[in-house]
């Protein structure tokens, strides 16, 4: 299996929207634009490729229309080990086990 997170930060409503479709069906939204995934190597391998093909799109899009904000957008996947999810800080509120920290 491998997990991961994917973040991302796209401004046009369009293709925000469409990756946020994608990563619903291989992920977890844990976070507005962030998302944890664990999958098995070729579920992994078309995760990757929809968001690829959905980047390029965007790229495409936003170098077509002239708007130079855009094309400093990404989509960023980082890996991670069963060690690093071990060593995992979670602070939330309202949610999962009552133990659950909360931070102001």
């Amino acid at each position: 299996m491998i997990k991961g997170i994917v973040a991302y930060d796209i401004t046009n409503n369009r293709y925000r929207n469409r990756l946020s479709k994608i990563l619903e069906n291989y992920a977890q939204r844990v976070q507005y634009s962030v998302f944890e995934f664990e999958l098995p190597q070729d579920i992994h391998s078309k995760m990757v490729k929809d968001i690829e093909k959905l980047y390029k799109s965007y790229i495409t899009s936003a170098y077509n229309s002239g708007n130079v904000d855009e094309l400093t957008k990404s989509i960023r996947i980082y890996y991670t080990c069963e060690n690093c999810i071990k060593k995992t800080l979670i602070y939330e509120y309202g949610k999962g086990d009552k133990r659950d920290k909360f931070i102001i």
